[in-house]
């Protein structure tokens, strides 16, 4: 999704992400959890986006399931 201002969702996602990512940031050696700061990345980013007047964009994530009338399985 597409978006900013101070109160866009997208700056909460982006800090869960980072979250769920950082075992394996740390892990390949890309940064330390105390220089991500985990906690403040939606607030640090909301500030700069919006600073910006600027927009960001999260990951599309489109998912369907359906079943072909042909097979049973």
């Amino acid at each position: 999704a597409m978006g900013g201002g101070p109160d866009h969702g997208g700056y909460q996602l982006a800090e869960a992400t980072v979250r769920s990512l950082l075992p394996a940031i740390e892990a390949a050696g890309i940064a330390s959890a105390s220089e991500i700061e985990v906690d403040t990345v939606a607030d640090r980013l909301r500030d700069a986006t919006v600073a910006a007047d600027a927009t960001i964009t999260t990951i599309s994530l489109v998912t369907a399931w359906s079943r072909r009338p042909d097979r049973t399985t």
